[in-house]
């Protein structure tokens, strides 16, 4: 196995070094890659769909959003959306290979049940708590983050928030890019992309990327691969089609973790990997969309999009370990394959009217989606197999199949929705803004072995209601409530124990004040919440055996960000999340006894995250740039008696531009090489460890 951290300046290394000295006559002399960017303009002008659709400035929203801009991750070398979204505030990514590694904690809700992820507009339906696409930040423009429920655009699953991708825009003039970096473990990655117009009327673009190498655990070697295109044509001055095409196939690390002793993580197990040399984690996914926009009139526009989501997702693993001290043994069990075959097929409609109403500035939106998503889970349950290994020195074995793969249960699920989004000017600076969505799920389940089945429908209406201040051009002060809903468990794979239980609701009031200062230089923001989410599965009082939807959690905290060039050659971002997150009413039975909850702190709930990028430009064409992130303890149990301890990632790079539109970075992730939990319970799933990377970017 290569030396942990060593960086292999082999073939690869040597021709990003040539490369970065190749005649780069025909780039584009006006494109550089500054490090350093001071900004003319305030972030809080942007505009955020995640945020709404009526197409108001970050500044203008009554909400915590956040965006973070696609050229800012591919500096910083943050080519994952998990390691993206890490930098953004009070996010913490929980990735495991049962999720997609996607999984993501915000405001004290964690899982794709509490905070759904969302790409181009488009929701893919989460399917036994797994997504798996986007897996490359290089397709991407940006990340929208919107903190809070966000159920009035998006649904169901969206309490704690929603996360946005949006891939890269078209564009009329040529702009083609390169990226090859070389890493630790034999990492690669690449990068391609191109796109401009052909003619006066069609715009197109395309990417191709991948990843790859061996990873710091034993046999967690990975691949990726991914591709986005699309093709923009008027076909007349109203009217353009848009068509677009995004795919990807990955071969995740098969890695579940590494079991802990006595509760703690051993350092004599930080390479370990316990699985079965057979193992496989892959998943393949493919988003087709065909859009129109349609201006009405100057000031109205129609917006129709057709699209289809196709997914096949395989496991084959042994997931479960368990550390024997006295003999120095590992029993290894759950030998479980599955398999997801999934389809979704969906329409939304969107129009938007910009106006006047009694003399006041107004915007409208009014939108209807339908969705129908089929899908068939095949596994090997009973899940069975169970041996046991040495702990460091021993064969991985193969892949223990006692029942046999086949379908075991398939499932149609079908949404439809109607929602309205508003905003108009009560009085010069003041702004009231507001949302509503009613919703209609159908799940219709067949246990394929039995023949049995069942069918139950779930109705909902969301909302949300604001206001912002303007004090100035700079300056807002807002305030919003809100009610969003989270399902039981994912609705695609509802069992049939829960057909009955209703979904559950929560409540949110937030107030926030948002600023840009220093000329455009500077930003930042400040928000305060509270959250209750109610009617959560818990153990009747008198009963129990019982089991009721009378529970409630809650989660109250505060969010500050900043970002600042305070020079032409130093610049700052930060931010900081704390929160009180809290089972108010909720019990368990523990050894047939039941014992109450209530104030304590939901298990694998971080409550302090801080994050700070710093870079500095020390001499014309070199750049330096620090990143710190910390993330506070968490517990391992809703009981708060064994406890995960918080860790602190340090990031650095220096990168050097020899010539117009050329870039080579040397980059050091985790650069104290810290022992973490990424997330789990019971196995530690681990960070990675230290890491150097080198890195070739050219544009042309």
């Amino acid at each position: 196995m290569p030396m942990r951290g060593a960086l292999p300046l082999r073939r690869l290394s040597l021709a990003l070094i040539g490369l970065a000295f190749a005649d780069t006559a025909c780039a584009d002399d006006s494109t550089t890659l500054d490090a350093v960017q001071v900004r003319a303009q305030s972030p809080l002008e942007r505009v955020a769909d995640a945020g709404s659709r009526l197409g108001l400035s970050l500044r203008e929203l009554p909400a915590a959003v956040e965006i973070l801009d696609g050229e800012t991750l591919r500096e910083r070398g943050d080519d994952t959306p998990q390691r993206a979204l890490a930098r953004a505030a009070g996010v913490v990514p929980m990735g495991a290979p049962g999720n997609g590694g996607s999984s993501l904690s915000l405001r004290g809700f964690s899982g794709h049940g509490s905070v759904a992820q969302v790409y181009d507009g488009t929701r893919v339906f989460v399917a036994s708590g797994t997504l798996s696409f986007p897996g490359d930040t290089w397709q991407l423009d940006r990340i929208e983050v919107l903190r809070g429920p966000a159920s009035v655009l998006f649904g169901d699953s969206s309490i704690g928030g929603v996360v946005h991708y949006v891939p890269r825009a078209l564009q009329s003039a040529p702009r083609r890019e390169a990226m090859l970096a070389a890493s630790s473990w034999d990492g690669y990655r690449f990068g391609l992309g191109a796109g401009q117009g052909a003619g006066e009327r069609v715009r197109w673009r395309a990417d191709l990327t991948g990843a790859g190498g061996n990873g710091d655990i034993d046999r967690a070697g990975y691949e990726r691969y991914g591709f986005s295109g699309a093709v923009a044509w008027d076909l007349s001055p109203r009217l353009t089609a848009t068509l677009k095409y995004d795919g990807g196939r990955r071969h995740d690390p098969r890695y579940f973790g590494t079991p802990l002793v006595d509760g703690r993580l051993d350092r004599r197990l930080r390479e370990r990997n316990y699985d079965v040399a057979d193992s496989h984690v892959r998943y393949d996914d493919g988003l087709a969309r065909l859009r129109f926009d349609y201006a009405l009139g100057a000031r109205t526009q129609l917006v129709a999009e057709t699209y289809h989501v196709a997914i096949d997702r395989r496991w084959r693993n042994a997931e479960s370990y368990a550390f024997d001290p006295r003999k120095s043994t590992v029993v290894r069990s759950d030998f479980i394959a599955i398999g997801h075959d999934q389809e979704q097929w969906g329409q939304r409609f969107d129009l938007l009217a910009v106006g006047e109403l009694w003399g006041r500035a107004q915007r409208l939106n009014l939108g209807a989606e339908a969705t129908r998503v089929r899908f068939t889970h095949s596994n090997n349950g009973p899940y069975g197999g169970r041996d046991t290994v040495p702990a460091f020195d021993f064969a991985p074995g193969g892949f223990v199949n006692l029942a046999g793969t086949r379908p075991r249960f398939s499932s149609i699920t079908r949404q439809r929705a109607l929602y309205l989004e508003h905003s108009i000017e009560l009085w010069p600076r003041w702004t009231l803004v507001g949302g509503l969505r009613r919703e209609r799920i159908e799940v219709q389940r067949k246990e394929l072995p039995a023949g049995t089945g069942f069918g139950t429908q779930f109705d909902f209406t969301a909302w949300r209601l604001g206001t912002v201040f303007a004090f100035d051009g700079r300056t807002s002060l807002y305030a919003q409530t809100s009610k969003g809903i989270d399902p039981i468990s994912g609705l695609v794979t509802l069992p049939l124990a829960q057909k009955d239980w209703s979904l559950t609701p929560a409540r949110q009031i937030e107030i926030g004040l948002k600023q840009g200062f220093a000329g455009g230089r500077g930003d930042w923001s400040l928000a305060a919440y509270r959250i209750e989410k109610r009617n959560l599965l818990s153990r009747d009082e008198e009963d129990p055996n019982r089991v009721q939807q009378i529970g409630q959690r809650s989660s109250r905290g505060l969010e500050l960000g900043l970002g600042y060039a305070f020079s032409p050659r130093w610049r700052v971002d930060a931010n900081a999340a704390v929160l009180d997150a809290r089972f108010d009413d909720f019990n368990e039975v523990v050894a047939g006894r039941l014992v109450s909850r209530n104030g304590r702190t939901p298990a694998n709930t971080p409550e302090r995250v801080f994050n700070l990028w710093l870079g500095f430009d020390p001499v014309e064409r070199w750049s330096a740039a620090l990143g710190l992130r910390r993330v506070g303890h968490r517990y391992n149990d809703n009981a708060n008696t064994s406890r995960i301890d918080g860790y602190t990632v340090a990031d650095a790079q220096l990168s050097w531009r020899p010539r117009t539109g050329s870039r080579l970075t040397l980059r050091a992730r985790n650069l104290g090489d810290a022992l973490y939990v990424g997330s789990g319970r019971s196995q530690a799933l681990l960070g990675p460890g230290r890491e150097f990377e080198l890195e070739w970017t050219q544009r042309f």
